[in-house]
C-alpha cells in the first residue's frame, strides 16, 4: 500500500512512479488529503491560468502520476476518515450501507 499525502511536486513525480512498480502486487494507492487529490493551494484549481493538469509545482495531484484506489479528502482529512481510507484500500470494510 502507498500512502500519498502530498502535494505531488513536479520533482517526486518519476520517484513516485518508480516507488509503484517497485511495489509487490496487488498494489493499492490511497491519496491523503487535499493536496494529494487535487495539488492543494498550488494545484491547478487554485489557479486557473496554469495549463491543465498541474501548475509549475505541482502536477495537480498524484491521480495524474499514479493510479489512486482510494481517495480521502479534507485539509487535514479527520483521522476515521484515513482510517476508512486505509480499510477500503484493503476490502475490510463490511458489506451494506445501513447502520444500526
Amino acid at each position: 500500500m502507498l500512502l500519498v499525502t502530498g502535494a505531488g511536486a513536479q520533482g517526486m513525480a518519476e520517484p513516485l512512479r518508480r516507488t509503484r512498480a517497485g511495489m509487490p502486487d496487488p498494489k493499492i494507492v490511497i491519496a491523503v488529503g487535499t493536496d494529494a487529490i487535487s495539488g492543494g493551494l498550488l494545484g491547478e484549481s487554485a489557479n486557473q491560468a496554469v495549463p491543465a493538469g498541474g501548475s509549475y509545482a505541482t502536477s495537480g495531484g498524484v491521480g495524474s502520476v499514479v493510479p489512486v484506489d482510494v481517495w480521502v479528502p479534507g485539509s487535514p482529512p479527520p483521522p476515521f476518515a484515513i482510517l476508512h481510507g486505509l480499510l477500503a484500500g484493503l476490502g475490510r470494510l463490511p458489506a451494506g450501507g445501513t447502520r444500526s
